[in-house]
């Protein structure tokens, strides 16, 4: 997308508010992915996320956090933070996907995540609300399941299937946290820290292969502090 293009959709973006029940989400530029290579007219080949993409992941993707947890005096830093870098990553990921793993999500695993997407929503009615108040419809959200569902695959293929976890690591990591374990046998606890390790690895992994895409992209972020009462 040429500069000038970019520059005029955000001010037309930044005069068409979205509608939202109750409130105004005035839409606005977050990030600006920058890839090797040219677009179709010779410009540079570019991603653009909005707050409404932030909403949308939000909505529709981000996992449900435990209520319990305190986490409100992060919530107009590291969340929006976290969320945006998590989105980044995706975006990175897309492609390497389309790469690496020829064969796309099927129509019924789309569907079959979509009704998952449904129960995150008290009904019907509150699902399509969400999907108006970010300027979405059924098949641009099913075109998103697409994606990450294939990003999924692409971790589940490229990463998660290649860690292995040794019985010594198991045996030390339960030596470390005895404490944590008091009472049980190390039976009992035995696969529950193998999942736990493999969890980890599976998190130091993919930071690392995103690191070395991030390495080939220029990334800008205009997300500022004062934008974080966005939600």
């Amino acid at each position: 997308m040429h500069l000038i293009s970019l520059l005029f959709s955000c001010m037309l973006l930044l005069l068409s508010p979205l509608s939202l029940k109750g409130e105004t989400l005035v839409e606005g530029l977050v990030a600006i992915l920058t890839f090797e290579g040219e677009d179709s007219r010779g410009g540079p080949l570019q991603e653009v996320l909005f707050f409404s993409d932030l909403e949308r992941y939000r909505l529709f993707f981000e996992p449900h956090k435990d209520e319990n947890t305190p986490n409100r005096d992060k919530e107009k830093n590291e969340v929006y933070l976290e969320r945006l870098d998590t989105l980044i990553r995706q975006k990175l990921l897309e492609p390497e996907a389309v790469r690496f793993i020829p064969q796309k999500p099927t129509e019924k695993e789309v569907e079959n995540h979509l009704v998952l997407i449904r129960k995150r929503f008290k009904n019907e009615v509150a699902f399509k609300d969400a999907l108006q108040s970010v300027g979405f419809d059924l098949p641009e959200l099913k075109v998103e399941i697409l994606r990450f569902l294939w990003v999924q695959k692409l971790i589940q293929e490229r990463i998660v299937e290649f860690i292995f976890i040794r019985p010594r690591e198991v045996n030390a990591y339960y030596l470390e946290h005895q404490k944590d374990y008091t009472g049980r046998p190390f039976e009992e606890i035995e696969k529950d820290i193998e999942a736990l390790l493999s969890r980890k690895k599976q998190k130091l992994k993919i930071e690392a292969y995103v690191a070395r895409l991030k390495e080939k992209i220029k990334i800008e972020v205009m997300l500022k502090e004062e934008n974080f009462d966005f939600r």
